[in-house]
């Protein structure tokens, strides 16, 4: 990153983070409540989402050198809090792996002889990638947004025409618990916060000011994105929504259907494959980081070959043995490792932090309650996830 950053700059880095393939999911998750209880649940995740960034920002400003998650709990939770966020940090990329290797493989097995041969073209191309370093994967990436936004434009300007408004009031609120891991994944950007302390000079206001229009556009393309699909869907029909969900298939596949548009098809799998692939690309080389920055401490020099393979692999071998967890697989991980990660470890790290080591600066005002509220919030979601899976098993 330059030495001189601007807010804009940090906008779109935050919004490019959170939009991704959580998109295709999003809607058929939120079929259920309707898009009223549906803006309710985001704008709740994107607050809390805020709040957490807000609270890591914080703690980030502490210290003179740059810190990660990994060193701020250690500082605040000792040996065993790192251990936790070791764990959580790999449980949460391997489940976005997985969930980006099985969408790949849903739209490019027509095209190369079969889904396993998709996911290993894309995997392939992935590791070739991030092995060659992040100045390609940078370029790559740009190029790959371009294609999501205008692909996302089409399909918004194509579907307006469709939209149902009955479906618009359609409302069931107790269906909105089901759809709040998915929104707080998609709202992930808080491993963008060591980076933009330094992108912005740690100037706060900047950065807190970046942080909110990068959530707020987020917010407006989600919105924008769940009136269309969520006009367009058939909720008279809820068995057809349900079986989409069972199925763990994207939203585009509802929507080439309803519509009958003779180029919606290869539109929505060219905006389906831009969201995948740039999701995919951003989290293997983010994983491929914190796994050569972890085991730099046990090994002088870790392999980086090896290391793509130990970034790729088990995702591959995961996705092939359960070809239907694409929405799963992003639930799971909202539901347990970002509350974790970035809910109940950031409100724990700024309590130790401001009220033992009497550590200035505080950005999130409302003291104890507000850290509270914001452990009892992730507590909450997490209890609701384990139960959830439990229950399934």
């Amino acid at each position: 990153m330059s030495q001189k950053g601007s807010v804009l700059g940090g906008i779109l880095l935050i919004t490019g983070c959170c939009i991704g393939a959580g998109m295709l999911g999003m809607p058929v998750i939120t079929a259920t409540a309707g898009v009223i209880p549906t803006t309710v649940a985001m704008l709740i995740c994107c607050l809390f989402m805020n709040v957490t960034g807000l609270l890591l920002l914080e703690a980030v400003l502490w210290f003179k050198n740059r810190v990660n998650l990994i060193t701020l709990s250690n500082y605040a939770l000792g040996s065993v809090g790192q251990v936790i966020t070791w764990i959580s940090f790999v449980f949460l990329f391997y489940c976005l792996c997985v969930a980006y290797t099985i969408g790949c493989g849903d739209i490019l097995g027509p095209f190369l002889g079969g889904a396993f041969i998709g996911r290993l073209a894309a995997l392939t191309a992935i590791g070739i990638l991030i092995y060659i370093g992040t100045r390609t994967v940078d370029h790559l990436n740009r190029i790959l947004m371009v294609g999501l936004i205008f692909t996302y434009c089409l399909l918004v300007i194509s579907g307006a025409g469709f939209v149902q408004s009955n479906n618009l009031v359609f409302q069931q609120w107790p269906a909105i618990f089901a759809s709040i891991p998915l929104l707080l994944i998609s709202f992930g950007y808080q491993n963008l916060i060591p980076s933009l302390a330094e992108y912005l000079q740690h100037n706060v206001k900047k950065i807190t000011l970046t942080i909110l229009g990068g959530t707020l556009l987020t917010f407006l393309f989600y919105l924008v994105w769940e009136i269309i699909i969520l006009g367009i869907l058939p909720f008279e029909n809820a068995e057809s929504v349900q079986a989409v969900m069972n199925k763990g298939e994207i939203v585009t596949d509802m929507l080439q259907n309803v519509t009958g548009i003779p180029y919606i098809l290869p539109l929505t799998q060219s905006f389906a494959l831009f969201a995948i692939m740039t999701s995919l690309l951003a989290n293997s080389l983010t994983c491929l980081e914190f796994l050569q920055d972890g085991l730099r401490r046990y090994v002088t020099s870790p392999n980086r070959f090896l290391l793509v393979f130990l970034v790729l692999l088990p995702p591959l071998i995961i996705a092939q043995s359960d070809p239907h967890l694409f929405l799963k697989a992003l639930s799971i991980a909202g539901g347990t490792a970002t509350v974790i990660l970035f809910g109940i470890f950031p409100a724990l790290i700024v309590w130790y932090g401001r009220y033992r080591d009497n550590k200035p600066g505080a950005i999130v005002p409302g003291g104890k309650p507000v850290l509270i509220l914001v452990i009892a919030f992730s507590l909450t979601i997490l209890t609701l996830e384990t139960a959830r899976l439990l229950f399934q098993s």
